[in-house]
């Protein structure tokens, strides 16, 4: 199926094989199209490939085909740090997507690891406390759901080694 495809080249592309992750995908279209998660994937094997304008316009097109696809927008979040140094549009993005799927354990990291840059960078301390409890209990949801979630787990002593410990 498209799907399974789609979920092989977002596996391959974690495992850094960018390059079989953009095969994948590719399957995955030709099963499928209109196949939104495989377009985010693609698009996500292209930004990891280093091609960042492909990355945006494939995640544009996923957009285009399904609006509310959290792999999507996830995708143009990471796309948004990390290309575009716009760290408010990437939270707002994944803000999107972990309201459509706050069970997937990387949308939230990606939310949480976002909202504590953004409060860092802020150079308020209110903010840095607010955006640090919204990031702690992001993750705490994920790990109450599964608490050996490796991921939510690290990116949760992460964000309490940054802070020093001094969130509660």
């Amino acid at each position: 199926s498209a799907d399974a495809w789609a979920i092989r080249a977002l596996a391959l592309d974690r495992n850094e094989r960018p390059g079989e992750a953009i095969a994948s995908s590719l399957r995955a279209l030709e099963l499928d199209a209109n196949s939104a998660r495989a377009l985010a994937f693609l698009a996500l094997a292209y930004y990891s490939d280093g091609e960042y304008d492909l990355a945006k316009s494939t995640s544009d097109r996923a957009l285009a085909v399904d609006g509310g696809s959290y792999e999507a927008l996830n995708v143009r979040g990471v796309i948004a740090q990390s290309v575009d140094f716009d760290r408010e549009t990437a939270r707002d993005y994944y803000q999107q997507a972990y309201d459509i799927a706050p069970e997937v354990p990387y949308v939230a990291v990606d939310l949480a690891n976002i909202l504590y840059t953004l409060g860092i960078n802020s150079g308020d301390e209110a903010t840095l406390n607010k955006n640090m409890d919204d990031a702690i209990s992001i993750l705490s949801d994920v790990i109450e759901v599964n608490p050996d979630n490796s991921l939510a787990l690290f990116a949760l002593g992460t964000l309490y080694f940054r802070g020093q410990g001094n969130f509660s």
